[in-house]
């Protein structure tokens, strides 16, 4: 029996705080967090950096290269006759003929490919794209219970046809409050370079745990630039 898997909470790379005299949080201080501090003092080089997507999550759990569920981002099964499914189930068809092609590869015997549902209706989709695509952020072994390394990732994903998040180029040495600030300021999308960037998530290449994760995410309107 294959368990559903909700994708674990990301949290950020920096506290969130009260900005005085506001109801309004955001990264006041650059306070480190004890869930991500380890990302602050990796080797940069052992680090991903990749454009976070303004959408939904999405995962499609396979068994044997049969898509058997779609996830909602809260880890619950879609269902083709609830209405509020609809674009899950759009992708998951859209998606159906390229993950047979799973079943060449003994790793992906039972997965779950996690990633952003985005595109028009979707948050702020429309400014990305003009129809709704799905961008894998991450592959789950459902047998050895951990997700896959972020090169398996790629190297699956390129091998199916299945899109990921883009990577970005981070400038500066360290993940400074300061340096951070500046780059998502100008940060402009992958996708479209008309349009600032929601964010970036940094992750360790290598991490494979199921529930505490190496990675954090920060968006541009976490310093309240708007």
């Amino acid at each position: 029996m294959i368990v559903v898997k909700t994708y674990p909470k990301i949290k950020t790379l920096f506290a969130l705080e009260r900005i005085e005299g506001t109801k309004k949080w955001g990264c006041v201080n650059g306070k480190i967090l004890p869930e991500t501090a380890p990302l602050h003092f990796f080797p940069i080089e052992d680090l991903i950096i990749t454009e976070k997507i303004d959408g939904t999550n999405m995962g499609i759990q396979l068994h044997e290269g049969e898509v058997i569920n779609s996830l909602r981002r809260n880890g619950g099964l879609c269902e083709r006759e609830n209405p509020s499914d609809k674009f899950y189930i759009e992708m998951e068809d859209q998606l159906r003929d390229i993950l047979l092609k799973s079943k060449d590869y003994p790793a992906l015997e039972s997965v779950t490919f996690f990633g952003e549902l985005c595109g028009p209706k979707i948050q702020t989709g429309e400014n990305y794209f003009f129809k709704r695509r799905f961008l894998c952020f991450d592959i789950y072994d459902n047998i050895k219970k951990c997700f896959f390394r972020w090169s398996a990732v790629e190297h699956f994903c390129n091998e199916l046809g299945i899109e990921t998040v883009p990577l970005v180029e981070y400038p500066y040495s360290d993940f400074g409050i300061d340096n951070i600030k500046k780059y998502l300021f100008d940060m402009r999308s992958v996708f479209n370079p008309g349009y600032h960037a929601e964010g970036i998530v940094i992750r360790h290449k290598d991490d494979i745990h199921p529930i505490r994760r190496y990675m954090a995410k920060i968006r541009r309107s976490d310093f309240r630039f708007d």
